[in-house]
């Protein structure tokens, strides 16, 4: 089994769209006015990491896919660990032991065809959002249906919960005419409670979207939606009624047009954000994606005459980088980068990435993060 390129690929979906940072008119004072990001005295080496645990196994039980969903990891009340698996979840326990699938295929209850399991709720329960079957299913501690919450919608990207999952902000692309080309909706199940985040494109035609171009969502501590693009290095906060609070925008992510087909030299994949997490402290724990310099020597042919990464094995193009950003003053406190790719920010200070084994079975190591010298932070090397 080599290094399967298709397992990133569909685990963390490479959206190949074009990331360009808006022209520089010189730095507005405050994100609230819409900032550029400060990073000239970013740390490289504060960010620390300590590994936990490796979940995940070469083969039988707890064997992980890569099929997808493994970038949606969450802890419940008894401190197990939920991943996706598509049709069922792996559930692993505190220390990493394999404990039992959750789910099957199908569309009946307790029956998924995409299981993302993104919130533990106070009572300890796992809400699961199945974008293929429109639906959000919550999960007791014991492993038994609590409920079930249907779901409107068409290319859904991404969700998180809010209110403690009462309430849920999904990502999806409007084709509602009363709010077209609305990125972002609060949903009390099918009922949308409000829509908001439009950039409708080059032409202000609210027609004018692609449905793949995502948005990372996350909670604020103080009630605000904040939201990612990953095409382009850019952070907004928006209010519940949907105003726009604030924005920064990081460095430009060096990208062309990406021309869908081959990968040439002169058309690679492109840089992007992959993930992002809103700490205690409103700070922005962004993750990336970024090419290597020398991605093109760590290629061969693919039989089509385009490129693909050396062994299948998407490490020979690209680096994964974690950055720190206080969004209050719009400064780059931190930056981390590493060859395993982050999946998931699971909670605060913890954090996921993904390796292979010698057979290409992926593995999940699950890492402490923290800024070094914090109370609570991983002492490191």
């Amino acid at each position: 089994m080599s290094k399967p390129v298709t397992y990133l690929c569909s685990a963390i979906p490479l959206t190949l769209l074009i990331a360009c940072a808006p022209e520089d008119s010189g730095p507005p004072a405050s994100f609230a006015e819409g900032c550029l990001l400060n990073t000239a005295n970013a740390c490289n080496d504060c960010v620390v990491l300590e590994h936990e645990f490796q979940i995940g196994s070469v083969a039988g039980p707890g064997f992980i896919s890569g099929r997808g969903g493994e970038d949606q990891i969450v802890r419940d009340g008894s401190g197990n660990y939920w991943l996706g698996q598509r049709e069922h979840m792996n559930v692993y326990g505190p220390g990493g032991e394999f404990i039992r699938t959750v789910g099957r295929e199908g569309e009946g209850p307790m029956e998924f065809q995409y299981a993302y399991p993104f919130h533990s709720d106070a009572a300890g329960n796992v809400h699961v959002w199945d974008p293929l079957n429109l639906r959000v299913t919550i999960i007791s501690p014991d492993f038994a249906l609590v409920d079930e919450k249907p779901l409107s919608g068409r290319q859904i990207n991404d969700m998180i919960a809010i209110d403690d999952g009462s309430l849920y902000v999904m990502q999806t692309w409007s084709s509602d005419p009363a709010s077209l080309g609305q990125p972002l909706h609060v949903v009390d199940a099918r009922e949308v409670l409000v829509s908001f985040g439009a950039e409708y494109g080059p032409a202000d035609d609210p027609s004018d979207f692609d449905p793949l171009d995502l948005r990372f969502a996350a909670a604020a501590p103080d009630g605000s939606i904040l939201a990612a693009h990953r095409e382009e290095y850019r952070i907004e906060a928006w209010s519940r009624d949907g105003r726009l609070l604030g924005s920064l925008t990081g460095p430009d992510l060096e990208n062309t047009p990406f021309e869908r087909g081959m990968v040439t030299p002169e058309n690679p994949l492109p840089n992007h954000l992959s993930d992002m997490h809103i700490d205690a402290s409103g700070r922005a724990w962004v993750s990336l994606w970024l090419r290597r310099a020398d991605w093109v020597e760590n290629s061969e042919e693919d039989p089509e005459g385009g490129l693909m990464p050396v062994d299948m094995d998407l490490l020979n193009w690209f680096q994964s980088r974690i950055d720190l950003v206080d969004l209050e003053t719009c400064t780059l406190l931190a930056s981390h980068e590493q060859d395993p790719f982050f999946l998931d920010f699971i909670e605060d200070g913890l954090v996921a990435d993904v390796e292979f084994s010698s057979e290409g079975a992926p593995l999940v190591n699950v890492k402490r993060i923290g800024l070094r010298g914090e109370a609570g932070a991983p002492r490191g090397p």
